[in-house]
């Protein structure tokens, strides 16, 4: 868990109070001057000593905070110590005007509290397990020289070469780059260095979907989406356990434990999973900014309705270095949907990726009502 700095207006108290108790719920040891600061000690001296131990700084921001003083010498102080900071609208005003903060990835709060909540711990992971994780060992030039010293000519030719190529490949993007190597011959079943699994998504809803995988090596996340084997209605389906592997199944078997229906894939709604997962993959990871929005900036509902899905639509993201779980997407799916109203969402989109190089594993689940 991190240790949190919260940067906010005083007019904006109650707001703070409550993010607060819910970070403090979470796991994170949280600053923040009402709550931390004992009577007599100098607030100026505790700013300045727990904003550089602080592992990232939550501000709130709202017109309050744009016109506070204390709040603009927090962020300047932050900054200057290399701090990041995880900017959260609560009245929809961004920090247009502020050089520091412009071109951040801000968290709407305003009417979507527990969906902020969500986004702030998933921000804090990225910056947590990646930024700030542990340091990589010291570089030993005289450890390679060793090596080296040891191998033939041609293999220092050879290693040379290598890394031509790599830094070469490096230029195209990570698709373009599997889509060449495999051209080549040179990236095959047995030696993917990434694991792909995303349903077809060009499915039909009465269509089973298949599973499309990259790699003969075992991956625990899986969006194998076929439903020959769903249990019919009068069977009684048991409750996959909560750390089980995200896969379709469980969350489909969650579905039906829960008496919610049966779920069954769109080909609208798969085909916005796709590309959802595609486009979260390919962001730098210190950059993956809210990732339930597109790279446009569209919500799902915006992104269905250009597409003709006319229902309701609610996506469930997931984007971090370890193996998620699957209370890593209900948990979404119960903050978003009340369970009276959850079997009115029939319909789904699924797809999943893991990244064997960077270990990240990103998930995106899209529910609908109907409708396209």
């Amino acid at each position: 868990m991190a240790n949190l700095f919260i940067s906010y207006s005083r007019k904006d108290s109650a707001f703070a109070d409550r993010l607060y108790q819910r970070l403090q719920q979470a796991g994170h040891t949280v600053w923040m001057d009402r709550k931390s600061l004992a009577g007599g000690q100098e607030w100026v001296k505790e700013l300045e000593k727990n904003i550089p131990e602080a592992d990232a700084v939550i501000l709130l921001w709202s017109q309050q905070a744009a016109s506070s003083d204390w709040v603009r010498r927090e962020i300047e102080f932050a900054d200057s110590q290399k701090k990041p900071i995880i900017p959260v609208t609560i009245d929809g005003t961004l920090p247009t005007d502020n050089i520091i903060l412009q071109g951040k990835q801000v968290i709407r709060a305003q009417g979507r509290f527990n969906e902020a909540v969500l986004e702030i711990n998933a921000a804090l992971r990225i910056y947590i397990e990646v930024v700030v994780g542990s340091p990589p060992p010291p570089y030993n030039p005289s450890g390679w020289r060793q090596v080296l010293s040891g191998l033939p000519v041609w293999s220092e030719v050879l290693i040379g070469l290598m890394a031509l190529v790599l830094a070469f490949l490096a230029l195209f993007p990570q698709e373009s780059r599997d889509d060449l190597l495999h051209r080549l011959g040179l990236l095959g079943s047995s030696a993917t260095p990434t694991v792909q699994i995303a349903v077809n998504p060009t499915l039909t809803p009465t269509t089973p979907p298949t599973t499309a995988t990259e790699t003969a090596s075992p991956t625990p996340v899986s969006a194998t989406t076929s439903v020959t084997d769903t249990p019919t209605a009068t069977t009684p389906v048991a409750m996959p356990p909560s750390d089980s592997p995200v896969t379709f199944e469980a969350i489909n078997a969650w579905w039906q434990a829960n008496g919610y229906g049966t779920l069954t894939i769109n080909a609208t709604l798969q085909d916005l999973a796709v590309r959802r997962e595609r486009q979260l993959r390919s962001r730098p990871l210190t950059q993956l900014g809210n990732i339930e929005l597109d790279d446009q900036g569209q919500t799902i509902e915006q992104s269905a309705r250009v597409n003709g899905y006319t229902g309701a639509v609610m996506i469930a993201a997931y984007a971090a270095p370890r193996t998620p779980t699957l209370a890593d997407i209900t948990d979404q799916i119960a903050v978003k949907i009340d369970a009276a109203s959850r079997a009115n969402y029939p319909e789904a989109g699924f797809s999943a990726y893991t990244n064997t190089v960077t270990g990240y594993t990103y998930v995106v689940l899209i529910l609908g009502a109907g409708g396209g």
